[in-house]
């Protein structure tokens, strides 16, 4: 048999493979989203804050926090911490009324590092770190009432499920302070395996190729 025939058989062999597990139903979810807009799906902070007669103190912290879709369709929970922020910014100041510099914002932002893991349906767990992400936190003195308003952490991250696949993805979440309330959700992806086919049966043609004009 000629390098040619073979060469050929074997790419005719592999493109019916790859058409055959294009065509087979998949077992498995290619993506993931959670979600529980509006309802309270748990906690997280991301600063640490006194007070003495100088006013506030607040201070970037690692985000620490859990979360847990609703009751109503696929059930996941999460537990969390990142790394510490690379960078932040505080704003504040000084109140007239009490005469000690009050807070108004910090915004935090995150490099690669921590920790998440995630448990779903039918004994889904994954274990992943974040590669980067944001947070914010904000405060409002003109209700006297309210010390700080609302806070938001959008992270992204990448990791392993218990099956051995590679996903990527991105954590949103949402805390109203005042009545520990938390939004928000996650959603994630993987690649499919008729994808991962084509695209290793693609480098194996042009590998091919380039083998038989050498």
């Amino acid at each position: 048999m000629t390098y040619k025939t073979a060469a050929t058989c074997v790419a005719q062999v592999l493109v019916c493979s790859m058409f055959a597990i294009a065509l087979l139903p998949s077992a498995r979810a290619d993506s993931i989203s959670a979600s529980c807009t509006p309802a309270d799906c748990g906690n997280f902070t991301a600063f640490t804050f006194s007070f003495n007669s100088s006013g506030d103190i607040v201070t970037a912290a690692p985000a620490v926090g859990t979360w847990q879709a609703p009751l109503l369709g696929p059930s996941y929970s999460l537990a969390f911490t990142t790394a510490a922020p690379v960078s932040s910014n505080v704003t504040s100041f000084l109140n007239s009324v009490t005469n000690f510099n009050a807070f108004v914002s910090l915004q935090s932002d995150y490099g690669a590092g921590g920790t998440l893991q995630i448990t779903g349906p039918g004994g889904f767990t994954f274990s992943g770190t974040f590669t980067g992400g944001t947070y914010s936190l904000g405060g409002d003195y003109t209700d006297p009432a309210g010390l700080f308003q609302g806070e938001a952490l959008d992270m992204n991250f990448t990791g392993l499920s218990n099956e051995g696949r590679k996903w990527t993805g991105n954590l949103d979440l949402l805390e109203t302070i005042d009545t520990r309330s938390e939004d928000g959700g996650f959603t994630m992806q993987t690649p499919e395996p008729a994808s991962m086919a084509l695209l290793g049966g693609g480098a194996l043609l042009i590998w091919l190729r380039k083998t038989k004009h050498r």
